[in-house]
C-alpha cells in the first residue's frame, strides 16, 4: 500500500469477511455462510465504493481477495476498471457440481481444503498460544523449516506445531497485529470460506458473463505449490486485455518478494494511467 499511495492513488483495503474487524459470522446456522460467498463480498464491495464516492475502482487482491476481485469485475463490471491479481488465477464458473472430494483426485494439490473446512484448525488453533504456533506455520519464505509444516496435498502438520520456529515474513509488530486480530473472533471466519464451494457455485450459475474486459495484470508465484502454472494457462479466453508476469516466489509473494511486486504493479499502472 505505501507505493501506491506513493504513486499518488488513494488506497481503501477492506477486511474479507471473517478477518480483522469484520462481524464474522459464525455457522451454524448454514445460512451464515452466504455472507462468506463470493457475491455477498461482491455486493458489499460495491456498496462500500457508493460510500465512497467511487463511481470506478481499480481492485486487486491474492489468493480469497484476488476470487473475490474476478467475481467482483463479472458481477459489477461498470464498477471495476482495471483489476490486478497476485497468486490467485482466474477460474471461469464450473459447468456442473463438483464435490470437493471428487475435485482432489483431480487435482491433489488442494486436498488441504478438507482439513480446513473440517473445523480442525478452529480447535486446534483458539488460544493466544495456539495462534502463536499457527502464525509461525505461516510466516514462512521457501527458505524457511516451516515449508515443510503444510504439504497441500495434506493440509497442516499439526504434530510438528510445537517445535517451529519463527518465519521471516512478519516484523514484530506485524505478528502483534495478526495476533490481535485473530484473537478477537479465532480461525472460525477465515475457515468458512472453505465450506462455501456449493454456495458459490450455484451463485455463479447466474453470473451475467464470463468475460473479464478490463485491463488485468496477473502475477504469478512460480513456487506456489496450489496454483501452479496449468491452473492459468487459459485465462487469455476470458480476459481479452490480460497481461501475465511471474516471480520467483512462493504463495506469499507480496510479502516474500514485495520489492519485485510492487516494481511490476508499479510499471503496469504507469502504461495504464499515463501522467
Amino acid at each position: 500500500m505505501p507505493m501506491l499511495l506513493d504513486e499518488g492513488f488513494r488506497v481503501v483495503a477492506p477486511d474479507m469477511m471473517g478477518y480483522g474487524d469484520t462481524e464474522a459470522p459464525r455457522v451454524p446456522p448454514a445460512s451464515n455462510l452466504r455472507a462468506y460467498t463470493y457475491k455477498s463480498v461482491a455486493d458489499d464491495l460495491r456498496q462500500l465504493a457508493c460510500l465512497l464516492n467511487c463511481t470506478t475502482i481499480v481492485l486487486g487482491g491474492h489468493d480469497w481477495g484476488a476470487q473475490v476481485a474476478w467475481r467482483v469485475a463479472q458481477w459489477h463490471p461498470h464498477l471495476v476498471s482495471h483489476l490486478f491479481s497476485i497468486a490467485g488465477p482466474y477460474r471461469p464458473p464450473a459447468m456442473h457440481w463438483t464435490p470437493l472430494d471428487d475435485m482432489v483426485k483431480l487435482a491433489p494439490q488442494f486436498a488441504y481444503q478438507k482439513q480446513i473446512a473440517s473445523g480442525v484448525l478452529e480447535r486446534e488453533f483458539h488460544t493466544t498460544e495456539g495462534l502463536t504456533h499457527f502464525l509461525n506455520i505461516l510466516d514462512f519464505s521457501g527458505d524457511d523449516e516451516n515449508q515443510a509444516s503444510f504439504d497441500p496435498t495434506h493440509g497442516f502438520h499439526l504434530e510438528h506445531l510445537k517445535g517451529l520456529g519463527r518465519g521471516s515474513l512478519l516484523t514484530d509488530e506485524e505478528r502483534d497485529i495478526y495476533l490481535s486480530k485473530y484473537a478477537q473472533t479465532g480461525l472460525h471466519g477465515p475457515c468458512n470460506w472453505y465450506r462455501t464451494r456449493r454456495e458459490n457455485f450455484e451463485d455463479d450459475q447466474l453470473l451475467p458473463t464470463t468475460i473479464i474486459d478490463v485491463p488485468v495484470l496477473y502475477i504469478a508465484a512460480e513456487r506456489d505449490r496450489v496454483f501452479s502454472a496449468s491452473l492459468a494457462q487459459d485465462m487469455e479466453h476470458f480476459i481479452p486485455q490480460l497481461s501475465r508476469t511471474s516471480v520467483d516466489a512462493h504463495h506469499y509473494a507480496h510479502m516474500e518478494k514485495w520489492q519485485d511486486v510492487n516494481r511490476i504493479l508499479s510499471a503496469w499502472l504507469h502504461v495504464q494511467f499515463p501522467r
